[in-house]
């Protein structure tokens, strides 16, 4: 079995950097289909555009625009591609820099999907961030999205999970749209104040920040998949108007729709 060096992954490279112990590289992939391998150093995978097929030995995972995996170094897997024009970012992280920044690994082995949208939107800050690289600045936003995936209730829904968890979750990430709250107490078969209450445990952030965070990483997704204007991915996107969504953005990124996209452009 084939071991990858740090920044190496199968494809066309458009793009690397180091920044001490993090490299990252945004990778159109172009093989059909990559055999068992595996990499020597822990390292996210985050679907930028397009379709590809994970399989690990435990189980494997359909990836699609949006999609984010942690894999633990030396994990073997392959790889499948399901459309062409698929793209990712991947950053891997020397082992010293998570003794030198303190961020512990025990709740990582093996291959991780992350489906949390803050975490994903964490995600998304490391990526912008690669745009203007900063040492700096590049370890704050990485110790960020690791402590994200470290909160007491993210690590509690990855092992706890009640069943109205999961067809709650479903339901939400199915749905393009706003799903009020006694829609989803009526499927939880919860009253709407303990569903209210509960959400936040298992989520790490409140329903209505849940299906926000999912809105704007679908926009994302749509702006990277398609040609349409920011009001276009607005209003598919699911949010009520384009004024909306750029308050939410600029919330969310520090910047408007416009200057992320610049900014990505000239990267």
């Amino acid at each position: 079995m084939q071991i990858l060096p740090s920044g190496q992954y199968f494809g066309h490279e458009k793009r690397t950097g180091t920044l001490g112990s993090i490299t990252f590289a945004e990778t159109d992939y172009t093989f059909p289909f990559v055999d068992w391998h595996a990499h020597e150093r822990p390292y996210f995978t985050f679907i930028l555009q397009g379709h590809l097929w994970e399989g690990g030995r435990q189980r494997s995972y359909d990836l699609e625009a949006g999609a984010m995996l942690f894999h633990y170094q030396d994990t073997p897997h392959q790889n499948r591609l399901c459309q062409q024009a698929t793209r990712g970012f991947h950053l891997d992280i020397d082992l010293k820099w998570f003794t030198q920044f303190d961020v512990h690994l025990s709740n990582f082995g093996g291959i991780h999907w992350i489906r949390n949208p803050k975490i994903r939107l964490a995600m998304e800050q490391v990526y912008l961030q690669s745009f203007d690289p900063e040492t700096a600045a590049m370890d704050t936003a990485l110790v960020d999205l690791f402590n994200t995936l470290n909160e007491p209730a993210i690590i509690k829904a990855d092992r706890i999970k009640p069943k109205w968890v999961k067809l709650v979750q479903e339901a939400i990430e199915a749905s393009d749209e706003f799903i009020p709250l006694s829609d989803l107490a009526l499927l939880a078969n919860l009253h709407p104040v303990y569903l209210c209450r509960q959400f936040s445990t298992y989520f790490g952030m409140s329903l209505s920040c849940y299906q926000r965070s999912l809105r704007l990483l679908n926009a994302l997704s749509i702006y990277r998949n398609a040609h349409y204007s920011w009001s276009q991915i607005a209003h598919q996107a699911g949010f009520s108007d384009q004024s909306h969504f750029n308050r939410v953005f600029r919330a969310t990124f520090g910047c408007t729709p416009t200057v992320y996209a610049h900014s990505c452009n000239q990267g």
